[in-house]
């Protein structure tokens, strides 16, 4: 397509073009339904696991937190809580 721009315009599921704001930190639309879906179904998926699948309790503790932590970063990452951190490098 001759004439336009090779940056395609990213448009918002409300219509609205998004900013170079926006853009450049890299938001994503993801609605609240969306993330409770998602909590629901881990949690789900976590108490199907506990409660159907024989475990040692130390085990069941340990997979508990780690789904906990995995589920706090997301979350984090969601609302853009570890953005600051793309600045740091590591190495060369």
């Amino acid at each position: 397509m001759r004439g336009q721009s090779s940056r395609a315009a990213v448009i918002r599921e409300d219509g609205r073009k998004r900013t170079d704001f926006e853009q450049m930190i890299g938001e994503h639309d993801m609605p609240l339904t969306n993330v409770i879906m998602t909590l629901v179904a881990v949690g789900l998926v976590l108490w199907l696991v506990n409660r159907f699948i024989p475990m040692q309790g130390q085990i069941k503790s340990i997979l508990n937190g780690v789904v906990i932590i995995v589920l706090v970063l997301w979350i984090g990452n969601l609302y853009g809580i570890f953005d600051h951190l793309r600045q740091f490098r590591v190495g060369r």
